[in-house]
């Protein structure tokens, strides 16, 4: 781009030495129409990079999505347990207060973007995408580590009890408890103790 502009510059100095002076300001006239039709051009190739860099991510996006429903099918014994349960489930009516919707994931639902977002609300950088894109059978996720590691990490856990009667996952302070027995394997979390 620079270059262009350097090159424009030198073209019309050479040009308004070989030509009178009565021209300079036909000359400003084409100099600003080459760099308005420049920059023009220059914003629609960067315009069509960004919207094939996104549809490039929405089809890989697509196709892992195939893969994943293979792994979360039930099986005939789950599903008829999850029938069993689901006859005791009451339906919950929520009212919207926003006709974009109340949440995050009712926004970008109704914005059509969602399609083009990792796990439904996240906006991907190139690295981020082929990085998920190379390594897609990845389970557990870890938490970023600086220089100071191990040392701002906590040596003895975190202590929790989710109480039966919260409507969501309240943090009670330091019981112990563990609700998730047997699946030790498949969370981030450990149980502290046995």
């Amino acid at each position: 781009m620079r270059l262009l502009l350097i090159l424009v510059l030198l073209l019309g100095c050479v040009y308004v030495s070989a030509l009178d002076l009565r021209k300079i300001k036909d000359f400003k006239k084409f100099v600003a129409e080459k760099i308005k039709h420049v920059a023009t051009k220059t914003k629609e190739k960067l315009k069509s990079i960004k919207d094939s860099f996104m549809a490039t991510i929405k089809t890989k996006l697509t196709s892992l999505k195939s893969k994943i429903m293979k792994k979360l099918r039930l099986t005939k014994k789950q599903q008829e347990d999850l029938d069993k349960r689901m006859e005791n489930v009451t339906e919950i009516k929520h009212d919207h207060r926003n006709p974009m919707g109340d949440s995050i994931f009712d926004v970008n639902a109704k914005s059509d973007v969602a399609g083009t977002l990792y796990q439904s609300d996240i906006m991907l950088s190139r690295q981020q995408a082929m990085e998920i894109f190379d390594e897609p059978g990845r389970d557990k996720r870890q938490a970023f580590k600086d220089h100071n590691y191990p040392l701002t990490i906590w040596q003895d856990g975190v202590y929790f009890h989710f109480h039966e009667t919260a409507d969501t996952f309240v943090y009670i302070g330091r019981r112990q408890q563990w609700p998730f027995r047997g699946l030790e394997k498949d969370a981030c979390t450990t149980a502290p103790f046995e």
